[in-house]
Formats: structure tokens, C-alpha cells, sequence
């Protein structure tokens, strides 16, 4: 399943037709069922990006920036509509004034996406990037030697007894 049902879009200012009141049940999201070649390209090229802008980017920002792009590349349809009851298009810009706007439910509509994607988007960028790492010299240890040529000797273990340095006799 593609979609999900999250608490109501509308922006809270705006008037609703006359008998109308806000949908309590909430606005559906329906995601992309796959990500279409030119959509996951933009994706990878995103992270590229990012790296390039960032090269201290790590893991948790590269994830915060999927998650971002699922929800203004990657739905499909939703129920949102606008004062008049006219049902808005899903593009960059109302997706940026009604989903991101709302931190709540951006993150739930990210979680859903993360999951929902996470096989066709996710996990092949990994491969990619683990396939892609320069391969590390496996050459001669690197490891402290004693000068003997022999084993390490290992140190002795220190005392867990302390030496008082004040008399503890009564008095």
C-alpha cells in the first residue's frame, strides 16, 4: 500500500466553502508505487551534491535530504484542497506550504516514504557507494611491536588495592 492518512493539510486560516468545516478525518497521500529512473537519478545526484557542497555531510544528513526529497518528488495525489473546495496540484510549492510547513506531519509522511522506498532507493545507493569506496592498503601491520620480533609481552595488571595515606587506626 502507497498512501496514508494524515491529519488535515488545510491551512488552518483559510475559510472553507459555506457548510463545509475542515475534514476531521484527515487528507490522504498516495506515493509513487516505484520511483521512475529520471526520479531516482535526481536522487543520487542530490546526494552527490550534497557531498560535494558538504563533504562532512554524513549519514544523518544525507537521510534527512532523501526524506525531504520523497515528499517533493514522490507523491503522487492527496486530498488536499484549497478555500473553495477545489482539490490543489501536488507540486514543490504547495508540497513546501502544506507538508513541510507542518513538521508533525512531514515526518510521519517521511517515515512512511523512507519505508515504502527504502529497497528501491535506499539500499542500491548503498551498494553503490560501498562498491564505489576506494579499496584500503592490506599491507604490513600496523601494530606496535616490542623490538623482539616475538609476541608482545602484555603489561601487568594494575593493583584495584589502595595505599592509605592517613593513619586509619581509632584514635
Amino acid at each position: 500500500m502507497n498512501e496514508i492518512t494524515v491529519a488535515c493539510l488545510c491551512d488552518p486560516n483559510e475559510s472553507h466553502p459555506p457548510n463545509e468545516s475542515r475534514h476531521l478525518a484527515g487528507d490522504v497521500v498516495r506515493f509513487r508505487e516505484t520511483i521512475d529512473f529520471r526520479t531516482a537519478a535526481i536522487a543520487r545526484k542530490s546526494i552527490a551534491w550534497l557531498k560535494s557542497e558538504d563533504p562532512d555531510a554524513g549519514v544523518p544528513e544525507i537521510l534527512a535530504m532523501l526524506s525531504e526529497f520523497y515528499l517533493l518528488h514522490c507523491i503522487e495525489s492527496w486530498t488536499l484542497c484549497d478555500a473553495k473546495g477545489k482539490g490543489l496540484e501536488v507540486n514543490k510549492a504547495n508540497v513546501r506550504a502544506y507538508v513541510l510547513a507542518k513538521s508533525d506531519v512531514a515526518f510521519t509522511l517521511a517515515d512512511f516514504a523512507d519505508d515504502l522506498y527504502t529497497e528501491q532507493v535506499l539500499l542500491p545507493l548503498v551498494a553503490t557507494v560501498r562498491s564505489s569506496s576506494p579499496p584500503t592498503p592490506t599491507g604490513a601491520s600496523t601494530s606496535a611491536t616490542n623490538g623482539s620480533g616475538g609476541s608482545p609481552k602484555r603489561s601487568r595488571r594494575s593493583s584495584t588495592a589502595s595505599t592509605p595515606t592517613v593513619a586509619t587506626a581509632p584514635i
